[in-house]
């Protein structure tokens, strides 16, 4: 009894108990006057924290160990400040979040036209005229309903504010202001929202890079990746103005925020199977690889210059454009003096038919490994590193439906970019050698499919990382 005592109290002393709450944050977060926003981290232990603003023009999103703040388009005609609370049990952290006022900007005084800017989900600019006072005027162009104009002579400007652009294409209006006697004419231009869009293709650049090119076209960064989540989040994603193509995601390397190698459109099926919109792509110099009519995977699109493909699907109401790195092969790469296609007798073999045939192939069977995978799976010998049978679960015997080899040193097959992967020149024509033909490629398991109809066997080819390493995949199955 003693010892249990002892025991329960030292366990009771190596808890620590304290609450922690730590915000990375300046005490003044500024915001610039369009629909801004940021990210704060927030580490909270052992409780969960919670963040609150009376602010209605602020919307509060905690995502993991982080706080987007987003703001509406500060229409004001000032400068604005909110307090957001951060809490965790007792303990409360404050910050300031200030948005600034719309910009300002001097009409030219030899009359020549000034030039207004603004962009589609609407905003507003200040104009101050050479000669203040009271008698400013402002014409409009005729039929213009979506700009409104307030001279504001004591304040010393006119504020001009454009509403949110629901047309698909830009805009424009001319005013005029009289001023002293003079007229300033203004010319205000609006930009459209992008009817058809792809991700940002800046292959191995950092998040910062492509979070500045989608914050220009209005996207707000909305989900984290995470590895600790079930199913893992392995992308950043970015909600977009487009209600038909409405989504982005990026994966860079390792979770992290470095090295761009993947990203992923997604939206409208109808939209993305469009004829619009592939005439979209071509417009945007990519040459269409699958032939018209071919229902085989993914419909690919190769931009050369850019050193871009695209493979585009579809999944019930949803289209998906994947989009990745052209990577060259670095080098000649050593591959494989022949394929191992294993047991091959689908539909006949049971699993002790597999059990056997192991054995003479100096397979183990490894009880961990099985668990893995959830599946029969043995330990080989180099090359190889373990093999995985898939059997026909309503049939009875069960029997042999396909199977996953895996080798020990991915090259063998394959290089990365990233966590992209390709097969290399020297696989692809031992593929070839043993005669398999390029099947398809897919796009979400990125797996390259082939196919050898005289043995009526299919291949599927990839990298899967097991046993804390990158192996080369290869599963064979009827065809």
């Amino acid at each position: 009894m003693g010892s249990l005592l002892l025991l329960s109290s030292c366990q009771s002393d190596s808890i620590d108990t304290t609450e922690k709450l730590e915000v990375d944050t300046s005490k003044i977060i500024t915001l610039d006057s369009s629909s801004g926003y940021t990210r704060i981290s927030v580490l909270s232990s052992p409780l969960k924290w919670t963040a609150n603003t009376t602010a209605d023009w602020l919307e509060l999103k905690p995502v993991g160990d982080y706080l987007f703040i987003y703001a509406q388009p500060n229409t004001t005609g000032m400068k604005r400040r909110a307090e957001v609370q951060i809490s965790s049990g007792r303990t409360t952290r404050r910050a300031l979040v200030e948005q600034e006022s719309s910009p300002t900007l001097n009409l030219n005084r030899d009359g020549s036209s000034t030039e207004v800017f603004l962009p589609a989900l609407g905003g507003e600019v200040r104009l101050v005229p050479p000669v203040g006072g009271g008698d400013w005027q402002v014409q409009p162009s005729k039929g213009v309903d979506w700009l409104e104009t307030s001279p504001m002579p004591q304040a010393g400007y006119i504020l001009i504010r454009a509403r949110n652009n629901a047309a698909k294409q830009a805009r424009s209006a001319q005013l005029q202001i009289l001023s002293g006697g003079k007229n300033y004419p203004v010319e205000v231009h609006q930009a459209a929202y992008e009817q058809y869009l792809l991700p940002q293709c800046l292959w191995g650049m950092d998040l910062a890079d492509v979070e500045q090119a989608e914050r220009a076209r209005g996207s707000r960064l909305t989900t984290l990746p995470n590895r600790r989540s079930r199913p893992r989040i392995p992308d950043y994603t970015f909600s977009t103005t487009n209600s038909e193509l409405h989504t982005i995601k990026y994966e860079l390397l390792d979770y992290s925020d470095r090295m761009l190698y993947l990203a992923t459109l997604i939206g409208s099926s109808s939209t993305i199977n469009s004829l619009a919109y592939h005439n979209y792509l071509v417009d945007q110099g990519f040459v269409r690889i699958t032939p018209v009519g071919n229902t085989r995977g993914a419909i690919e699109y190769v931009h050369n210059d850019r050193k871009t493909q695209l493979h585009i699907t579809t999944k019930g109401d949803l289209g998906y454009v994947y989009c990745r790195y052209l990577a060259e092969q670095p080098g000649s790469m050593p591959t494989l003096p022949r394929l191992d296609l294993g047991i091959r007798r689908f539909g006949q073999a049971t699993s002790r038919d597999v059990e056997a045939w192991e054995k003479t192939q100096s397979g183990i069977y490894s009880q961990d490994l099985s668990r893995a995978f959830g599946i029969p799976a043995y330990f080989l010998p180099d090359p190889l590193y373990a093999r995985a049978y898939f059997f026909k679960k309503n049939a009875s015997p069960q029997t042999l439906q396909e199977y996953l080899t895996l080798y020990s040193d991915y090259r063998v097959g394959a290089y990365l970019y990233g966590d992209m992967p390709y097969l290399t020149a020297e696989f692809r024509q031992l593929l070839q050698d043993e005669g398999f033909t390029f099947h398809s490629y897919n796009p979400v398991s990125q797996a390259y499919i082939y196919v050898n109809d005289a043995e009526h066997l299919g291949l599927s080819a990839g990298i899967m990382h097991i046993g804390g390493k990158h192996r080369m995949r290869v599963s064979i199955f009827p065809y």
